[in-house]
């Protein structure tokens, strides 16, 4: 069973504005940060909020309006917890 869930839209005005790059981004940052085996990560067609694009949700939180310069921020605050080493 997974510990997180995002699900990306991938409907075609997301994907026009930016969820292409988004995916790849977050498919790497899960990668990085020895999350892949923890996060059910998956795309979806149209959430219908398609003026508000590109889409995403994190274990139910909605974020819309997406820009590859804060991706990696709102990841953090989603898993810090997870990407913490322990010393």
């Amino acid at each position: 069973m997974y510990k997180h869930n995002i699900h990306i839209c991938l409907g075609s005005s997301c994907f026009s504005r930016g969820n292409e790059e988004l995916l790849e981004l977050i498919k790497d940052y899960l990668s990085k940060n020895n999350l892949k085996e923890k996060t059910d990560f998956r795309g979806h067609l149209c959430s219908g909020e398609c003026k508000c694009g590109p889409n995403l949700t994190i274990d139910g939180q909605e974020y819309h309006n997406l820009k590859i310069e804060n991706i990696e921020k709102i990841l953090d605050r989603h898993f810090r917890k997870e990407t913490v080493t322990e010393i």
